[in-house]
Parts: structure tokens; sequence; C-alpha cells
């Protein structure tokens, strides 16, 4: 069985435990994978609905906190800038959402290439951030390196070339934001 078998496999079998798929027939449903760096991400297709299954990958719960991701995803949703969350188990992560018709994941890559992207998040922000949005966290992106870094130390892995460098630089940009 190929990898990508694998994958659809297991989309199907966190299917099945969704309340709100249980009654579907297997074979009516629809499962392609769509990506994901840290995630198996799936578009299923049932009876002219468009969901996304987000399955979290191995070991993330090590530096996601599900109730804070599940509570942000639905502020994102009742802003309008994300779709609407189907269905968050806080336990392990797997989320349901709506399909957005013609989403692009971006990558550095595509933020560059695609016209008006730069403007395009920009706008998003500004929305989500006037929209009254409560979030039970607060997001401290240089916290969050932190607190990656120490889980990262704990890995047998090696950085990329460079990664230390960039930190380096990067604390002008923390002590002005202090």
């Amino acid at each position: 069985m190929s990898m990508d078998d694998q994958g659809i496999s297991l989309a199907r079998a966190e299917l099945k435990k969704l309340p709100m798929m249980w009654a579907l027939e297997e074979s009516d449903i629809a499962v392609t994978r769509l990506g994901g760096l840290t995630n198996l991400v799936f578009r299923v297709d049932h009876g002219g609905e468009q969901y996304v299954l987000r399955i979290p990958g191995k070991g993330t719960e090590e530096y996601i906190d599900r109730k804070n991701e599940a509570q942000a995803a639905r502020e994102a949703a009742r802003a309008g800038v994300s779709p609407a969350v189907l269905h968050f188990d806080p336990a392990s992560g797997v989320m349901v959402t709506r399909l957005v018709d013609n989403a692009v994941t971006m990558s550095p890559e595509k933020f560059k290439s695609i016209a008006g992207s730069p403007e395009r998040a920009g706008i998003v922000f500004r929305k989500l951030h006037m929209s009254g949005a409560k979030f039970d966290f607060r997001f401290e992106l240089f916290a969050m390196i932190d607190g990656y870094l120490k889980v990262l130390s704990a890995k047998d892995i090696e950085l990329p070339e460079g990664y230390r460098d960039v930190l380096r630089e990067a604390e002008t940009v923390r002590a002005a934001l202090n």
C-alpha cells in the first residue's frame, strides 16, 4: 500500500468516527489528499458538499495547544476570514471545515509569485483584528520560536544551515517589539 493509499485509509477511518459522517455510505465519499507539512489534509466530497479533513501530524501535540487552536479556528470563522468549523476534537486535533473553493496553501514562493498576496493577507489580518474576536491566548512569535527550539533540542535533528544566524539577526526585531 502506497503512502497516499495509507493516508486515504487513515482519513476514511477518521471520517467514520465523526458524528456528522456516521450515517454516510463510505462508497459515497470521495477523499483526496491535499498536502500539508505537519498535518495530513484531505478534501472530502459527498453529495455536492465539500469539506476539508485535517489530521494532525505525529508529535504536533508537543507544541500545539489544541484548545487554543479550536478557539482560534472558530473565532477566525466567526470573523469571516476562515471557513466554518464543523467538527473539532480537542483531544486528537482532528478538524473538519468547509472547503474554500480555489484556495491555495501559501508558501514563501507562492506568497511572492501570486499577484496581490501581501495586500490580501493584510486585508484579512485587518478584518480579523477589527472583528472583535477574542482569544484565550496571546500570540507571541518569539516565545513560540523559543518553545519550538526547546522541543527540537530534545530531538535528534539538525536545524537547517544558517538557522542560528537568522535567529541572531531577528534579535533586533525581538528587542524592538519588547
